[in-house]
């Protein structure tokens, strides 16, 4: 059996448990919904993902997220995310009431129509509840407009705070389940900035597909004299028409940042969700080899997340010391650096927000350190040291880096698999394992 034989084997283990054979094989396959012997997790709140039946469940604290994709019930991988607030108080869909709006139904807390005004439609609630675990309001606009906008706040115009040079993205789920979008040209959302510039709509036309599939976003940068913000179901109307549709709005949520993240559940105040960190300390390395060897991984990141973001690292905390691969905006950084000494191979080309495999390659001597990612090899360099696995005193992140050695850094995506064979491959078996 060759080399590449026994590499490619490794994600195919069903119990996902470290392998490991005399010769040091190691390999991570989060598939099993298991972390293996040696790796742990830290965050300090509960967070969501999707199971492998599509319903959105709760990790609590310091426990790991497995995602599934929420439409094709795929595996995704480990659900690693930087920290991030819903600013929006309440989505989960407090203090609603069955019934006409201002009639013994009412909205939300902290619900309203821009303006109070309805466009000329009867508001109801007609329920409330979750669909898949999501939160979700069933409200029905029925009657003939009066005028051509209407917009369903999920926050007062007061509630949310900003500034000028801010990046924003509000994110929601709307769901067709009765009536018809005649006479609505268009539906969608609308990231109102209040006393400045970049107010923003996103329009997307809804179905009644599951709830969980039909997740939006949108985003905006501040203008000078904004004083806050605030996101609404946006609906674009024929002037004098005859309207009767209700919508499902599930867990809307309004982010400081440039890309939407997981949802977080609100209930009378914005909550956050703590950054995740797994980490296998160096006593957990006892497969890791000095000389020489070969990191491979199978991993994604969320569509529009273009800052720096680590798919994993191995150091001691600091710049000196470290085998480590982030990604900057469409291509890879790869680090081989030993007391202070880099020797890192060139970058290859990776495309924001896509699945991808990579391999990290390191051994002392002439064009021993390589990067090679979805077939494509980088420049090779030549180590011409390689820290003792003593000095490796942070261990391996999978998805993040120790802050010491940048701020921010975490992957923002999904790490279906991480492996580790005690051998620098050959560069032709590096490009088949990754493609």
């Amino acid at each position: 059996m060759t080399t590449l034989d026994i590499v490619a084997e490794l994600p195919d283990n069903p119990m996902g448990e470290v392998v490991f054979t005399g010769s040091g094989r190691w390999q991570a396959n989060f598939a099993s919904l298991s972390l293996p012997a040696g790796m742990g997790v830290s965050r300090a709140s509960a967070a969501g993902c999707f199971d492998s039946t599509g319903n959105w469940v709760v990790a609590a604290s310091n426990g790991p997220r497995f995602d599934y994709d929420p439409a094709t019930l795929a595996f995704r991988g480990l659900l690693v995310e930087e920290s991030r607030t819903n600013s929006l108080r309440n989505n989960t869909m407090a203090g609603a009431a069955v019934g006409v709006v201002g009639s013994g139904g009412a909205l939300p807390t902290n619900w309203g129509f821009s303006g109070g005004s309805t466009a000329g439609l009867v508001a109801t609630v007609e329920g409330f509840g979750q669909e898949s675990g999501i939160d979700y309001l069933d409200v029905r606009l029925n009657g003939t407009t009066n005028a051509t906008v209407c917009v369903l706040f999920y926050e007062s115009s007061t509630g949310i705070a900003a500034t000028a040079s801010q990046t924003w993205v509000g994110s929601q789920m709307v769901k067709l389940v009765g009536g018809s979008l005649a006479n609505v040209p268009s539906l969608g959302m609308q990231l109102a900035v209040i006393g400045g510039s970049g107010t923003a709509n996103a329009t997307r036309t809804p179905t009644n597909a599951a709830l969980r599939t039909q997740r939006a976003e949108v985003s905006v940068t501040t203008g000078a004299g904004t004083t806050n913000i605030r996101l609404g179901l946006l609906l674009n109307l024929t002037n004098a028409a005859a309207v009767d549709v209700t919508l499902r709005i599930g867990l809307p949520q309004l982010e400081l940042g440039a890309f939407a993240t997981s949802m977080i559940k609100t209930n009378g105040t914005v909550a956050v969700r703590a950054a995740d960190v797994y980490q296998a300390g160096l006593n957990g390395m006892y497969w890791l080899r000095e000389q020489q060897g070969t990191v491979l991984a199978d991993f994604a990141t969320i569509s529009g997340n273009t800052a720096a973001r680590c798919v994993f690292c191995i150091s001691d905390a600091t710049i000196n010391n470290r085998l480590q691969v982030f990604i900057g905006s469409g291509f890879n950084n790869p680090r081989i650096v030993a007391g202070g000494v880099a020797a890192n191979p060139g970058a290859v080309a990776y495309t924001d927000g896509t699945a991808s495999k990579l391999a990290l390659a390191y051994r002392v001597g002439s064009g021993q350190g390589m990067l090679a990612e979805d077939g494509a090899l980088a420049t090779a360099s030549s180590p011409t040291s390689l820290a003792p696995k003593s000095v490796y005193t942070d261990g391996l992140r999978v998805g993040g880096q120790p802050q010491s050695i940048g701020a921010g850094g975490w992957l923002n995506g999904w790490v279906k698999s991480l492996s580790y064979v005690p051998d620098r491959l050959s560069n032709a078996d590096l490009q088949a394992l990754t493609v």
